[in-house]
């Protein structure tokens, strides 16, 4: 396997990914000795990869990944998409299987303005957070999954917004696991989708890093649409008070959310990007217990929309290893 894992390094996918992610669990690889079994790696990494598997099969074939002509890159211009297509072929696969195996999805049924995306959350929400947006987008036909292993040898992306058929899904890579970290994020590439900027047949939009701020119209676009469902305001409706502690902000955050509907950890987010004071909202988040369990909420959240115990194997093993799922 030696000349495999060489070759899969060069084009973006580690060793320890490959074995985690893509091989069998059962699979050892001292195995490959047999060639009928090496024939099963190959025709693992080939399914989720989109190598050919006569490629993968002669030692001396250089790999090459699929073209990125569909891939608009978003938010850093200094990240080319050949350094980050590794990480966005598992993310589009990733994709691809939860559009296939989430089950009594409704269909999408279209483009929504923020305002009635916002109005239809807080029916039902105290206000909007991250839970009651990936409530919302699964109700509504739009499949979320969050990559929690990407491949090391590839750049990481933020999120990716795409059509799978008619089946919109959103993928998130970030590392932070902060809910409302998230939930702003889930927000902006949702609207990627609400204003048309993907569509069936279309191109994919990959955010490399949504931190950065981007004078790109249609991410101002999705700027705007995530602080609007967030926040009932296009940007940020306050003017920052400056010098409060974390714990101040974190009881402020409280007050202010709760009188005007909006999630306390969105407030101190929104704080910490006006004042430009994020060390005091990460502690503020912390006071309010929003510094940690996104990525669960998300996997539980696609949890329940796949048929526990039905999935093929390679299915379940890619997306246990990719995004912690367990059915």
């Amino acid at each position: 396997m030696q000349d495999l894992y060489r070759r899969l390094k060069e084009v973006g996918y580690d060793r320890k990914f490959v074995e985690e992610c893509v091989l069998p669990d059962w699979w050892s690889n001292d195995l490959a000795a047999v060639p009928a079994n090496r024939a099963i790696a190959e025709l693992a990494i080939a399914r989720h990869f989109g190598f050919r598997t006569t490629d993968l099969r002669d030692p001396q074939c250089k790999l090459v990944l699929p073209p990125c002509e569909d891939i608009r890159l978003k938010r850093n211009a200094k990240v080319t998409e050949e350094q980050v297509a590794g990480t966005v072929v598992v993310a589009r696969r990733a994709a691809q299987l939860v559009a296939e195996c989430a089950i009594d999805l409704p269909s999408f049924d279209g483009p929504a303005l923020a305002s009635s995306v916002r109005a239809a959350i807080l029916r039902n929400h105290a206000h909007v957070d991250l839970g009651s947006l990936l409530n919302y987008c699964w109700s509504h036909g739009i499949g979320v999954v969050h990559l929690t292993h990407t491949p090391r040898a590839s750049k990481k992306i933020a999120g990716l917004a795409t059509f799978c058929g008619t089946r919109p899904v959103i993928v998130l890579a970030s590392g932070h696991d902060s809910p409302p970290w998230v939930a702003f994020h889930l927000a902006h590439e949702l609207g990627h989708i609400m204003r048309e900027h993907v569509c069936d047949g279309g191109d994919l939009i990959v955010d490399q890093d949504l931190d950065k701020t981007d004078e790109d119209q249609q991410e101002q676009e999705a700027d705007r649409f995530a602080c609007e469902v967030l926040s009932g305001e296009s940007s940020p409706g306050f003017t920052p008070t400056f010098g409060l502690t974390a714990e101040k902000l974190a009881r402020a955050a409280l007050r202010y959310g709760e009188s005007r509907r909006i999630s306390p950890g969105t407030v101190v987010l929104f704080y910490g990007r006006s004042a430009k004071r994020f060390p005091a909202a990460q502690k503020a988040l912390d006071f309010l217990g929003q510094k940690v369990g996104a990525h669960e909420q998300i996997t539980g959240a696609l949890r329940r929309v796949l048929q526990a115990g039905d999935l093929p194997e390679s299915t379940e093993r890619f997306l246990s290893g990719c995004a912690g799922l367990t059915v």
